[in-house]
């Protein structure tokens, strides 16, 4: 029974460990290497502008990456103000723990399913690409979760491609009703900026900025072949459905609030 315990152990840290996820967008194409890899450091600046802001250098800091499994932005938080606060801690939460990169002495990982209350309340909560994955109502409560799970005075960031109208919505989701039709996949969900700046104002939450950033090309050869690891009978499904057009436009939004 011990031998049995320890190979399934052995097994799972395997599982965890045999892929280096900061490559993982990487294999999406390059599309996907830019807008999530190359633009990190824009997509955590306001969170770190506040702790720099607000928290003294002795202070205790916690920060919460919800649905962050693969680490990439906990790992540029930690890289960026980890030297400068050394009793700074990153929670690290996805519901699939075989997403978690190797192991950070001051990030935790956690197993944890963003539609659920977190817990405790933290300085900072950041969120990234992940509210699609959920219904409307689902996204609703997943942001209400993360204003609850916030220190009066902390930061809520929100990064999250967004459709720039409601009929490039109407588009962008039929274009993923296709693609995750031909995979079988769990269906997407697309919020324009407007819509998910009101979810966070109804949540509580004041916010602070709400902006595109400049960019947000998806192209099939860019993007979508190698994410959904389309064959070329799908890829024309695609093109049609695209009407000769290279792929789409959805840009970056980022949204910051503060918990009152």
């Amino acid at each position: 029974m011990k031998r049995l315990k320890d190979a399934q152990k052995d097994a799972k840290i395997e599982r965890i460990q045999r892929i280096d996820r900061g490559k993982d967008f990487g294999r999406f194409g390059l599309d996907a290497r830019r807008l999530f890899v190359d633009e990190t450091r824009y997509h955590i600046e306001p969170l770190c502008e506040h702790i720099r802001k607000y928290k003294s250098l002795g202070d205790l800091v916690e920060i919460a990456d919800v649905g962050g499994g693969n680490g990439i932005l906990a790992k540029a938080v930690l890289d960026e103000l980890g030297e400068e606060y050394p009793h700074l801690t990153i929670d690290l939460l996805d519901l699939d723990d075989s997403k978690f990169p190797n192991g950070e002495k001051r990030i935790r990982y956690v197993v944890h399913d963003a539609r659920e209350p977190l817990g405790k309340q933290y300085d900072a909560l950041l969120a990234r690409s992940m509210l699609h994955y959920n219904t409307p109502a689902e996204q609703k409560q997943i942001i209400a979760e993360m204003a609850t799970g916030t220190r009066a005075g902390g930061l809520v960031t929100i990064v999250q491609p967004t459709p720039m109208s409601r009929k490039n919505k109407k588009e962008i989701n039929g274009l993923y009703d296709l693609l995750c039709g031909m995979k079988s996949s769990n269906k997407k969900c697309w919020l324009t900026l407007a819509e998910i700046t009101r979810l966070v104002e109804r949540s509580g939450l004041q916010i602070q900025e709400s902006k595109w950033l400049e960019n947000g090309k998806y192209t099939v050869d860019g993007f979508y072949k190698e994410r959904y690891k389309l064959s070329d009978e799908e890829i024309e499904k695609v093109r049609t459905y695209l009407a000769g057009r290279p792929g789409v436009y959805m840009p970056t939004s980022v949204i910051t609030a503060i918990r009152r």
